[in-house]
């Protein structure tokens, strides 16, 4: 769902649906990408067992001619995303790879927080009224993410869930948006077990 009309139809479409036919615990639909949508909708957005799957970095993929493309306007209301967390949305971040490379979660976060390219540009950033917090950022990639799979067996760290973390070189929460660019990944570790080690992988290299 990227445009206004295909966001609107599925929006309408799953609150109908889950009105008839509820899901069970723990399952839910997932939007994937919602980038040109009316304002309007918002109020859709906060339904039971609904997950709006969004990637921070589509962000940046041609900003430039966005007034172009589907006019001033509609450009200035594009990838809402701190619109969907004010209107009680559950959001998903995902780096949207294989399709898009390169783009790591940290970077996504970035994206969502900075809504700039690394570069800083532009300035004032993208549609500047949408940027959020970290924190916010950072449960979208973990939690909210797994519940877009409607998995609860990852997303957080407690008993019951598996193993797959990573550790990184500073606390991202107290972080400014240029600070998020110089964190690294120190170790990651896949099913309990080590994966990576930033001190290992040095001495690998040299």
């Amino acid at each position: 769902t990227i445009g206004d009309q295909a966001i609107h139809q599925a929006l309408s479409f799953f609150n109908e649906s889950h009105a008839r036919f509820p899901l069970s615990a723990g399952k839910n639909n997932t939007l994937e990408h919602l980038e040109v949508m009316d304002p309007a909708d918002l109020s859709l957005v906060a339904q039971d067992n609904l997950v709006l799957s969004v990637q921070p970095s589509h962000l940046l993929v041609g900003y430039e001619t966005l007034d172009e493309e589907v006019g001033p306007q509609r450009a200035s209301q594009m990838f809402p995303f701190q619109s969907f967390f004010a209107h009680d949305a559950v959001v998903a971040f995902g780096t949207d790879s294989p399709v898009v490379i390169d783009v790591s979660p940290l970077d996504s976060i970035y994206y969502a927080v900075a809504r700039k390219e690394k570069n800083g540009s532009p300035v004032e950033g993208l549609m500047p009224s949408e940027v959020m917090n970290v924190a916010d950022a950072l449960v979208a990639h973990t939690a909210d993410a797994a519940r877009a799979l409607s998995r609860q067996d990852i997303g957080s760290i407690k008993v019951g869930q598996l193993a797959d973390l990573c550790i990184l070189s500073k606390n991202i929460l107290s972080l400014s948006e240029k600070e998020l660019l110089e964190v690294e990944v120190t170790a990651t570790i896949f099913n309990g077990a080590f994966v990576y080690q930033k001190d290992e992988a040095s001495q690998q290299n040299s």
